[in-house]
């Protein structure tokens, strides 16, 4: 039923003001001044917003002086960048937004709801949040997401080090900024630098890992090199085993030993690389 058409399924739920907030965005937006703005301009909608260096990927918004939104472009090629402020998907909403919503009818919030708000000439107004923003719905921007927690970007109760239940054995190197969880154990003589690792981990000795994030109960082998890639839960990288940026295995995927991943593969979650070989592209099925 598209964004907006999904929410109209609560209106009998749905007393009063009310917020969405898309589930893949991380941030430490003041809700509360957010809401203040929006009972002042006496809006229909308000849209929370924030300045970006890139924002094809984002709907891009245009405001008057006062907050006042008088264009709204969903996705847009760089021929329709106006502005550098985009939608964050977080909205304040007025019960009285459900009306312009059909029934059982598919509506999308930035392709058909806003644009006919404004179309009606309707009070939509965009507030423009101070503070951390980032829309996680891609693997590159939930490792920077990551990174930027360990570096205190993000107003969150989180703090990084090692657990006092975690085992770091000789001649470890913790270098930069790291993040290493409960019960997990690091062989002597690896290097870790900036990375996340979750708890009840296993990290072969000698290993190298950079500006990864590990899930709970995921292994890697002795010696493996892993820069830039992530493991969800309980996945395995084998001794010698080679991860390149951007790879990614899945809950329960593994990577035999001395094989490695070319930048950008990904192995859905069960699925198994053999030992030595050498993946190029993504593996969906089967045992390849």
């Amino acid at each position: 039923l598209g964004t907006a058409g999904s929410i109209k399924l609560a209106e009998d739920k749905i007393k009063d003001t009310f917020f969405v907030l898309s589930g893949d965005g991380l941030t430490d937006c003041d809700l509360t001044k957010a809401m203040a703005f929006h009972k002042e301009k006496k809006a229909l909608a308000t849209l929370v917003l924030k300045r970006v260096s890139v924002p094809l990927p984002y709907g891009v918004v245009m405001t008057e002086e006062d907050g006042r939104i008088i264009r709204f472009v969903e996705k847009p090629d760089w021929s329709g960048v106006y502005s550098n402020l985009v939608n964050t998907g977080i909205y304040i909403l007025e019960r009285e937004v459900l009306d312009f919503i059909d029934n059982h009818e598919a509506v999308d919030f930035g392709k058909d709801l806003f644009p006919l708000l404004l179309k009606n000439k309707e009070r939509l107004y965009g507030y423009e949040m101070e503070g951390y923003w980032c829309d996680v719905g891609n693997t590159g921007a939930y490792l920077e997401a990551q990174m930027d927690m360990l570096k205190g970007k993000v107003k969150l109760d989180f703090e990084s080090g090692v657990h006092p239940d975690a085992v770091i054995e000789e001649n470890v190197h913790l270098q930069g900024k790291f993040y290493i969880g409960k019960g997990t154990v690091i062989g002597r003589g690896s290097i870790i630098k900036n990375a996340v690792i979750g708890e009840q981990c296993r990290i072969g000795k000698g290993t190298v890992m950079e500006d990864s994030c590990i899930w709970d109960k995921a292994s890697v082998g002795i010696k493996a090199r892993m820069n830039g890639s992530i493991l969800c839960d309980g996945a395995s990288v084998g001794s010698l085993c080679q991860l390149s940026a951007g790879c990614v295995l899945g809950k329960g995927a593994a990577a035999g030993a001395h094989s490695s991943l070319m930048p950008g593969v990904k192995i859905w979650p069960g699925q198994r690389i053999p030992a030595g070989a050498v993946c190029g592209e993504n593996v969906e099925t089967g045992n390849n």
